[in-house]
């Protein structure tokens, strides 16, 4: 997301399999992303994640990269020196942090669960579609105005204010106000039916997005035959066979 915009600017479907693990998968994410916004010209300037160790030891060794290109004593080096190593500055840094609010990328990701709910089950494509309109969802109703009163009753105020809404917060304990905005518009549907239309009829032609490999499931070892697992499972809850008591039942010896 591009925080200037509040837009969308490219999204990547990834699946564990990909990866060694549901960790690992977010910094395979995130290093396809940022190759091809940085590979389609756009200048990346801040980039603000979570605190994710992966992501951030990749940026940490994107770094130690760029400080190779400066050599030691080079006017280059002097002048980043200079600036560096500058006590005022130094003190000044305790008192800098950069803020990128993250509430709009909250806003999307609500958003997307309406078009990928977890509990369901999605095959590549399907999933790449529906994150695809989750994206144009949120892209074609940026920047909404805040709703007014039409109408005038008991409840609201004069015909024309801002609208609000009363929402409990957790955080803070305490009742918030809280901006009603204009109802989302979806023109936008209305060309992708007619150009659905136009592709059923031969009248427009498409072009196929390459899909890439990946196993059905996200197992990792192959898949065991049903009933060896079966045998298995009945096994491990199978009741212990009783040993042969060795005394009578009055525990003395003969």
């Amino acid at each position: 997301m591009n925080p200037a915009t509040e837009e969308i600017i490219n999204t990547e479907l990834v699946q564990v399999s990909d990866t060694t693990s549901s960790v690992a998968m977010e910094k395979h994410g995130f290093r396809i992303c940022l190759d091809k916004v940085e590979d389609s010209g756009v200048t990346v300037e801040l980039i603000a994640t979570d605190r994710h160790a992966g992501i951030r030891k990749l940026l940490s060794e994107e770094d130690a990269r760029l400080k190779l290109w400066l050599k030691q004593g080079s006017p280059s080096h002097l002048a980043l020196e200079e600036v560096v190593l500058n006590k005022t500055i130094l003190k000044d840094l305790d008192q800098l942090v950069y803020s990128c609010h993250t509430g709009a990328l909250e806003v999307f990701h609500n958003s997307l669960l309406k078009y990928c709910p977890k509990r369901l089950e999605f095959t590549n494509p399907h999933m790449e579609a529906r994150m695809r309109l989750a994206v144009l969802d949120h892209n074609m109703n940026l920047n909404r105005k805040q709703a007014v009163v039409k109408k005038a009753s008991r409840l609201s105020r004069a015909v024309g204010e801002p609208r609000y809404t009363l929402s409990y917060s957790k955080a803070r304990k305490q009742w918030v106000a809280k901006k009603v905005y204009e109802a989302k518009t979806y023109e936008y549907v209305d060309q992708m039916m007619v150009d659905t239309l136009r592709v059923f009829e031969g009248n427009l032609v498409t072009t196929d997005v390459a899909q890439p490999e990946r196993p059905r499931n996200i197992a990792n070892v192959p898949r065991l035959d049903k009933q060896t697992v079966v045998t298995h499972l009945k096994a491990r809850f199978a009741l212990p066979a009783s040993s042969s008591a060795s005394t009578d039942d009055t525990g003395e010896d003969d």
